[in-house]
């Protein structure tokens, strides 16, 4: 199990205990908000924010830790070929794609999951088996 597969049932675990009194539960969902502590990198580094104006800038494929497009949290991509990881990302978001290439959504073992062909968004999409990404 991953880092950050451990760190959202631990926390789960957590408050399920707190709930429910000192019980724990023997499952718990992840939080409609989990994507706020995302992480996203690029050759092992962290990509800063997107601060422009707009939901996502032309010729950049984008991603919002949030649905509907709420610009709370984004990421702006360049169009160049780049394999991006994803660290906490295990609930819903949005993203735009206003670049001229395909975006290929990964899982842990690589294996394709989703793709975002150029010039399309999704306002509601569940990122939580996505773990990387490939816009090329």
């Amino acid at each position: 199990m991953s880092v950050r597969r451990k760190t959202s049932t631990v926390l789960a675990g957590l408050a399920a205990l707190l709930l429910a009194g000192g019980v724990a539960a023997t499952s718990a969902q992840a939080g409609t908000h989990d994507n706020n502590n995302g992480v996203i990198r690029y050759n092992g580094v962290a990509q800063p924010l997107y601060t422009g104006s707009g939901v996502c800038p032309s010729g950049s494929f984008c991603m919002l830790a949030h649905t509907q497009y709420d610009t709370f949290h984004t990421w702006a991509f360049p169009s160049t070929c780049r394999h991006y990881t994803m660290d906490n990302w295990n609930a819903h978001g949005s993203w735009v794609n206003n670049s001229k290439y395909l975006v290929w959504f990964r899982d842990g073992s690589g294996a394709i999951v989703g793709h975002a062909s150029p010039g399309t968004s999704s306002p509601d999409f569940d990122f939580n088996p996505v773990w990387s990404f490939d816009v090329c």
